[in-house]
């Protein structure tokens, strides 16, 4: 179990803002289908410096509608020559991808939302364009902050992006409908709404039940991950920096299941918090305690039977979800029908599995349960709400330290990984923690000691051992294997039955083994024999 003494808020408070806007195929008729994005423009905005601190444009080459309509050549100021020399949309969104990892969107500290003038951009263009090319959307295209809504919430006017830019007493700067400089007009108006604080935050906290300690959590490659354990108890506390003095209506998903109520904060108050519990299980007729089942960490372990899936995200068991939107009161609900639904927490989310011999081990190891019976007086909120904008969701996923250390996302040369371990309650992960030069003599002497094995030429299981096959630790101060080693024994974590590569059984004098610093997609597994397998140099 893990524990925390301080208060450190996974908070969603935006520190950039990724400022899109696409241009597409087009004539004058619109009739023309399917659209296709022919420019890719993003302006990225420091929020603490208020300043645009870089810009990125690219031009896509069109497949369906390769010759431009002259209405589109004139409209968008886009010449022929520079999308036939462009690439298709994959190429172009792996290469702002790489534009955004260099200028560190994806660190850790860094908590980066999309933002558009309307939803058009990702919510139509983009996904569209994406489904029928069979092209996986990043991440961070998929929620957006409509900049739109919030102006016309903030100065109570509407319009197009240039008069609204005018509206709000700023210059228009460049060509209207060039994709890069609407982005960068976009950028300068949401610059200008944050100064006058029209923009809302969300940040969640995952804590334990029962000692009401935060959940400890590190961010790896974008994602933020809450290392934790089977067996705890949890609830979700939200807290909602409110700028719009507009309600925000909240939902929670684990594991892709909702948890059968939402929550609505009020613009009353700038600063509000709110509560997820547990699942609803009953829903108080009057003034009376609903029920509900507290959240749960569970060990996920998917049955024989279970499908097989090709990639770790169609997995749903492992991730929080909260998502936030602007909402106003349009009606009422008949109060003689519940609001909430009712949640049965069954294995749908964990019931699948990845093939066994290849990426089995990226699967998540928890899965959401409910827990004990809980008992919370609720006032239920029957008012319907309807949303006109949304904030970027905040999106976390859980795992044990042994499954993240695995992985190479829960690191122990990192201070800061080591602080989490440390504060672990078991002995081995603690002791994991601790500082190099405390653990240098252990590790040293691991060292030594498996390769005199190996020099005295001792029989196949002193073999075995030295090589990191199966090390067991004779005594309590041992260092544990993934430690130590870099190829790692992974039949310990296989699913029951006999381990299969490439059709056969592993035979007892015989082990699996797969290089987990290579690609973590088409991962190389070998079968060898255990005398065989060498760990190279002496650390």
């Amino acid at each position: 179990m893990f524990g925390s003494s301080q208060r450190s808020p996974a908070k969603q408070q935006f520190t950039h803002l990724l400022v899109y806007d696409f241009e597409a195929t087009c004539n004058k008729q619109r009739s023309l289908q399917p659209v296709e994005i022919i420019e890719l423009s993003c302006a990225i905005v420091d929020c603490k410096a208020a300043a645009i601190t870089d810009s990125f444009q690219a031009y896509v080459q069109p497949t369906e509608h390769p010759q431009l309509d002259p209405f589109c050549i004139e409209l968008t100021g886009i010449q022929q020559q520079q999308v036939d020399a462009a690439q298709q949309l994959g190429p172009v969104l792996t290469q702002h991808h790489a534009w955004l990892q260099q200028r560190g969107m994806f660190e850790q500290g860094v908590a980066a939302t999309a933002v558009t003038w309307t939803s058009w951009d990702l919510a139509i263009c983009l996904c569209a364009e994406c489904a029928w090319r069979k092209i996986q959307r990043p991440d961070y295209l998929c929620s957006w902050v409509d900049l739109k809504q919030l102006f016309g919430a903030t100065y109570k006017q509407r319009g197009n992006l240039r008069t609204c830019v005018e509206a709000a007493g700023l210059r228009w700067q460049g060509r209207q409908h060039s994709g890069l400089d609407d982005a960068l007009n976009t950028a300068r108006l949401a610059i200008k709404l944050m100064q006058q604080a029209a923009m809302s935050s969300i940040s969640c906290e995952i804590l334990n039940k029962h000692t009401k300690e935060v959940l400890p959590t590190l961010i790896h490659n974008g994602q933020k991950y809450i290392v934790t354990e089977a067996g705890t108890e949890f609830e979700v506390q939200v807290r909602l920096d409110n700028h719009t003095a507009q309600p925000h209506k909240i939902r929670l998903t684990i594991d892709g299941i909702d948890v059968g109520f939402s929550k609505i904060m009020y613009g009353d108050s700038r600063i509000s918090e709110a509560t997820f519990e547990g699942y609803l299980q009953q829903q108080a007729n009057n003034d009376g305690p609903s029920l509900y089942r507290a959240f749960k960490f569970g060990a996920c372990k998917p049955a024989e039977d279970a499908a097989t899936v090709d990639h770790p995200d169609e997995i749903k068991a492992g991730r929080i979800e909260l998502a936030c939107d602007v909402v106003v009161a349009t009606g009422y609900q008949d109060t003689s029908q519940p609001i909430g639904k009712p949640v049965v927490v069954g294995d749908e989310a964990a019931r699948k599995k990845l093939p066994e011999g290849k990426k089995w081990f990226l699967a998540p190891g928890l899965k959401a349960e409910a827990g004990s019976t809980v008992a919370s007086s609720t006032k239920w909120n029957y008012t319907v709400y309807t949303p006109v904008s949304l904030l970027a969701p905040i999106k976390l996923r859980y795992d044990t330290a042994d499954n993240l250390i695995l992985r190479k996302i829960l690191n122990p040369s990192k201070p800061e990984h080591r602080a989490i371990l440390r504060a672990s309650r078991d002995e081995r992960l603690a002791r994991m923690g601790q500082e190099p030069d405390a653990a240098s003599s252990r590790l040293a002497a691991a060292g030594s000691s498996r390769h005199r094995v190996k020099r005295e030429g001792q029989g196949a299981a002193a073999a075995a051992a030295a090589a990191g096959v199966k090390r067991e630790r004779e005594d309590s101060d041992a260092v544990p294997r993934s430690a130590t080693a870099e190829t790692v024994d992974l039949t310990a974590q296989a699913p029951a039955g006999p381990l299969l590569v490439n059709g056969r059984a592993v035979g007892a004098d015989e082990a699996a083994v797969c290089d987990l610093c290579d690609s973590d997609d088409e991962p190389s597994w070998q079968v060898q024999k255990k005398q065989a397998i060498d760990l190279g140099p002496e650390l």
